[in-house]
């Protein structure tokens, strides 16, 4: 093979499983090739729930790291007369003389005049989809004082065909794993990456189990518009999302207007297992208690219902992985644990508490609980011990 650049994307360069090992990579290969290199850059505009693009970057001085493009800095970069929306429309290769512009003019990073670079080359990459053509783009630059030669940026614009198919390949893997971990959760979107993609893939875990739901919520949706009751929704998941991750917890689902996680403890906790899980278990309720106060401050500050809500929280066995049919699986959890934990949940709202717990729970709370009497719950034979979680603010009205 003629060019060894073009050798090393049909050879090496498969080892690269990311953007950031792909573009180092390609930067190695580019300097071995004898052709002046400082930076490179790769970037997809891809479907993201926090942002409008993801890609990553090779920078002499800096090394690689992943790139993620806000929504803002997409309109900026996208604007028609701009070199990166004409390389995606064109292909290019476009040429933009940096040395010879003023800073931040069209649309590009100002730091690439900070950082000296000189010349720089884009090239738009695409391939096709079921659901269209989807592209990406990727720039080289150099700080050499003469900046390309003709020919050298002839040899970047000859690699367009091989470098559209790592393009491809990295945006699927990107892809695949931003879609799994928003719809499944961190853990299991691993898992089904990993393999567990199978009904009765699973294993039997021990986890302090949280079960949240809203107060009035079937009132709501009788007289809220759709948009509001949407709105609603949003606000007290973000809330419950944040204070679950922040200590260490995974959410497997939502349902309606409840949700479902769990927390196995970590373990540079210095607490034991069951301990460690509890007590983050615990943390999160008393953060979401701050969070919802805030939200709820801002909502009623402009005229939206007030959020309410309740949190139970178990401690048990339950089955982690695939139920469903054979064509269509859910990666959750299962077992009496999590029924419990789902019908201890009211006494919430019986009590005007934001969350209580169970026994099994309370046993292994590092903190102390207090108890708050036995009640029967709906499917269960005999009455529980109910306890009140100690909150951030002290027991409220539900």
């Amino acid at each position: 093979m003629s060019d060894p650049l073009l050798a090393w994307l049909l050879t090496d360069a498969q080892r690269h499983l990311d953007g950031a090992g792909f573009v180092a990579g390609l930067a190695g290969a580019i300097e071995d090739a004898g052709v002046p290199i400082d930076r490179v850059w790769l970037g997809y505009i891809r479907p993201h729930p926090l942002v409008a693009g993801v890609g990553a970057c090779w920078e002499r001085d800096s090394g690689a790291y992943t790139v993620f493009l806000p929504f803002e800095r997409r309109a900026a970069a996208m604007t028609p007369s701009g070199p990166i929306d004409r390389a995606i429309r064109d292909g290019g290769p476009i040429r933009v003389r940096i040395a010879e512009l003023e800073r931040g003019a069209e649309n590009l990073l100002e730091s690439l005049w900070d950082d000296g670079y000189v010349d720089l080359v884009i090239l738009g990459l695409r391939w096709a989809e079921a659901n269209g053509e989807q592209t990406a783009v990727i720039t080289f630059a150099t700080r050499r004082e003469s900046g390309y030669a003709d020919a050298e940026i002839a040899r970047f614009a000859g690699l367009r065909g091989a470098l559209a198919l790592h393009a491809e390949l990295l945006d699927r893997r990107l892809s695949l794993d931003v879609i799994t971990k928003t719809y499944l959760g961190h853990d299991a979107g691993r898992r089904v990456l990993d393999g567990a993609i199978h009904r009765g893939d699973g294993e039997t875990i021990t986890a302090a189990i949280w079960f949240s739901d809203l107060r009035g919520f079937t009132a709501l949706s009788e007289r809220l518009p759709l948009t509001e009751l949407l709105e609603l929704l949003d606000d007290a998941f973000q809330a419950q999302v944040t204070a679950i991750e922040r200590r260490g917890g995974e959410v497997l689902k939502f349902i309606g207007d409840g949700m479902l996680a769990i927390f196995r403890g970590r373990a540079d906790s210095g607490l034991a297992q069951e301990e460690a899980a509890c007590a983050a278990a615990l943390a999160a309720t008393r953060d979401l208690e701050v969070a919802i106060a805030q939200v709820n401050h801002e909502r009623q500050a402009r005229g939206a219902e007030a959020i309410r809500y309740g949190v139970a929280l178990h401690y048990g066995d339950v089955l982690y992985g695939n139920i469903g049919a054979k064509g269509r699986l859910d990666f959750t959890v299962i077992g009496p644990a999590v029924n419990l934990a789902a019908r201890l949940e009211p006494i919430c709202g019986q009590l005007g508490v934001p969350a209580v717990a169970s026994a099994d729970f309370a046993t292994r709370c590092p903190e102390e609980v207090t108890p708050a009497g036995e009640y029967s719950l709906k499917g269960l034979s005999a009455p529980v011990e109910v306890f009140l979680v100690p909150s951030a603010s002290g027991p409220r009205p539900s």
